[in-house]
């Protein structure tokens, strides 16, 4: 995965802290590390999109999957401060491509 944490509007590369055996599908691997297993939150899910997965203890880190076209990136977000500004900033853009394709 292409993994990274976002903290105080900068981008740090990261080593996934999930593990899933090949093979295994990634809600497999959040449920196991507490998350539920379905996102929160969906922004843009029909040309790729936003997903944003809450643990199941409400604790952070909040755990954010994205596309842009064919490549996958997670986000790792550790403060409310900054996950309301990552959803500020980046979810307009699958938001608005979501009005155009329904148009």
């Amino acid at each position: 995965m292409n993994s990274w944490k976002y903290e105080a509007g900068k981008w740090e590369k990261i080593d996934s802290p999930f593990t899933n055996e090949e093979g295994e599908d990634l809600k497999v691997a959040l449920a196991r590390a507490g998350y539920y297993d379905f996102p929160s939150e969906n922004w843009g899910e029909d040309f790729g999109g936003i997903q944003l997965y809450c643990r199941k203890d409400d604790k952070p880190p909040w755990y954010i999957t994205f596309t842009i076209e064919d490549h996958w990136y997670d986000v790792l977000i550790y403060n409310e401060q900054d996950l309301l500004e990552w959803i500020a900033k980046y979810t307009p853009a699958y938001s608005l491509t979501q009005i155009a394709y329904r148009r």
